[in-house]
């Protein structure tokens, strides 16, 4: 089962550039997750896009990934990230099968594709955003 793909993995304390963390963390751990929350400075969907092989195995083993983020968003990922939530309701399971495979999403990252992409993680309820503002904006 996937837990015990993450139990038995044995983790680095500290993932150096050198070291690859797409590759050596990231991927092989979101892929066998069904869950991940994470707490960022920025968040760019260009980031979703490079770890399109993990994330999609995170979908299909139909987990959830909850991010809460600094404000620094760019306004076309805002309007993306709105976008999905004003689709949610409107969003049938049956769109699971329609997600793109990892390499589609990998290999051709323009940004359209990581929109729709990161719309349709939001629409689906298999992503939520969560953005943190400065005291002195809120």
């Amino acid at each position: 089962m996937r837990n015990s793909e993450l139990t038995d993995t044995i983790y680095r304390v500290f993932y150096r550039p050198n070291d690859n963390p797409l590759e050596t963390f990231y991927l092989p751990t979101l892929a066998a997750s069904v869950h991940y929350d994470r707490s960022a400075g920025y968040f760019r969907s260009s980031a979703l896009a490079a770890a399109a092989a993990g994330v999609v195995r995170l979908i299909h083993n139909q987990g959830t990934m909850r991010l809460l983020v600094g404000a620094e968003l760019s306004e076309k990922d805002v309007a993306a990230i709105k976008a999905g939530y004003d689709q949610r309701e409107a969003i049938a399971r049956a769109m699971l099968a329609q997600l793109p495979d990892a390499e589609t999403l990998r290999l051709d990252g323009t940004l359209k594709q990581r929109l729709d992409a990161l719309t349709w993680m939001v629409a689906n309820g298999t992503l939520d955003i969560k953005v943190v503002l400065p005291s002195e904006i809120r």
